[in-house]
């Protein structure tokens, strides 16, 4: 091997990449027990305290995703909102319509509005730049002009789980 190539592994070999780190490994156990605390919260926690957490980790999320939106230079989708009163609706159309629990309800609302967004986003993601963002605008003022036409779900308004609903809900005996 000349000299010129021993002096460039030797330089290269100053760089190490490390996938576990004494930060990562901290982090991760940080994150299963704040999961634990989570899990355990309706036990010692009261009713507002864990809806504010609800709430701020759904404020959170909304952040996040509007960051990765503009972070794609193509285009920006407005029409995400359409997914989110989709799986509203529906969580209160299984609950109240079908009488299915509504932890259960929540799952199956997502499951529902995924079906749902598979479509819709083939028929969006042949759309560039600013068509992209008035097609997403449309799909989601057509949604909600869709939901709006169900009054037994509050129309427009919206409405509340029943406390027959609510007061049996899954592990409310805690």
């Amino acid at each position: 091997m000349p000299n010129g190539d021993e002096n460039q592994l030797i330089e290269l070999a100053q760089y190490r990449i490390e996938t576990k780190t004494r930060a990562s490994a901290i982090l991760a156990l940080a994150g299963v027990a704040l999961v634990l605390i989570f899990a355990v919260l309706p036990v010692f926690a009261g009713r507002g305290p864990i809806q504010d957490l609800i709430f701020v980790s759904i404020c959170l999320r909304w952040r996040s995703a509007g960051t990765c939106l503009r972070a794609m230079p193509v285009s920006s989708s407005v029409g995400q909102q359409a997914f989110v009163g989709l799986g509203g609706y529906l969580l209160f159309a299984l609950t109240i319509g079908a009488g299915i629990d509504p932890i259960a309800a929540v799952v199956l609302s997502g499951l529902i509005a995924a079906v749902f967004a598979v479509p819709t986003a083939f028929v969006l993601f042949r759309l560039r730049g600013p068509y992209f963002a008035i097609g997403s605008w449309v799909v989601a003022e057509v949604y909600r002009l869709v939901f709006a036409q169900f009054k037994q779900l509050g129309g427009g308004t919206g409405t509340s789980l029943p406390p027959s609903a609510t007061n049996e809900i899954f592990g409310i005996e805690w």
